[in-house]
């Protein structure tokens, strides 16, 4: 057993030997974004610009900044957020690493579907409070001062949580996430972070443990329920638009049912014009 031990964690070793760093690509941009790098000064931000790790994109109020990390991944950063590129590993046979820290407000994160057999792709999200490491679908993290949302937005979501770097006593454990939830990671007062996924469908929620087991469905109380169903309103993968003057370029224009949207309007199929969906 040793032996076999020894070896596993040589070709591991030598796995992540091959992997291959690459920087982050600025797909489009809406108003005014910045980035800095450790150590080096603020500048803008423009379309096509590369991003590389350790970099902080910066969006001011009412801009968007949709980012290319790797293929099948997509990022937008909201307006008022300040986002960490933490770095891409592409690995042989095209899997990819990308992970990514929230640092303030609020990001999506996109895995689109392999028409292919290209390797898998996690992508991993880190707040002050906790992380969020999803290998599919699409999801919204919202970082605030002792809590961080994550509203699932388009179709299950494989997530793994963790309690963050500076807390000492997290939760864990790997789930999978219905579309029309939002998975609450709060930090108490001894430092222990509690998570709780709430599903608005079904108006249940469910906690999960430190050993990453899920306590059996129970009706959600109101006030769970109705910030959860405001946090997916707000998430920026709107599937209910309402009709708008809007200024995009497909068949009228509308705008999605959310303030905090990158862009306020939406050519059809419905997504912003920072969005996923941006070529």
């Amino acid at each position: 057993m040793l032996a076999v031990l020894i070896s596993l964690f040589v070709a591991c070793m030598a796995s992540q030997a091959r992997a291959v760093a690459v920087t982050a690509r600025v797909a489009a941009i809406k108003g005014s974004a910045t980035v800095s790098t450790p150590g080096g000064r603020e500048t803008p931000l423009a379309q096509g610009d590369t991003v590389r790790a350790g970099s902080v994109i910066s969006c001011s109020s009412g801009s968007g900044v949709l980012l290319r990390p790797a293929p099948r991944v997509s990022v937008v950063v909201f307006m008022s957020s300040k986002v960490r590129f933490d770095g891409t590993d592409m690995n042989p046979g095209g899997s990819a690493n990308v992970r990514y820290s929230i640092l303030v407000g609020q990001a999506m994160f996109t895995i689109e579907p392999s028409s292919d057999r290209s390797g898998g792709v996690n992508v991993s999200v880190s707040t002050a409070v906790g992380s969020v490491e999803g290998s599919r679908g699409s999801w919204t993290v919202n970082c605030e001062a002792d809590r961080t949302s994550v509203a699932v937005g388009e179709g299950s979501t494989d997530v793994s949580i963790g309690g963050g770097a500076t807390t000492a006593n997290g939760t864990g454990g790997q789930i999978q996430v219905p579309e029309g939830s939002v998975i609450w990671l709060t930090r108490g007062a001894e430092g222990r972070v509690e998570a709780k996924v709430v599903n608005t469908l079904t108006g249940t929620y469910t906690v999960i443990g430190s050993d990453g087991k899920q306590s059996p469905p129970q009706k959600a109380p109101a006030d769970l329920l109705d910030q959860s169903t405001n946090v997916l309103n707000n998430s920026g993968d709107s599937t209910s638009p309402t009709n708008g003057g809007g200024t995009g370029t497909g068949g009228g224009g509308t705008t999605p049912n959310q303030p905090n949207n990158p862009d306020v309007s939406t050519p059809k199929p419905d997504r912003p014009v920072v969005s996923p969906a941006t070529p």
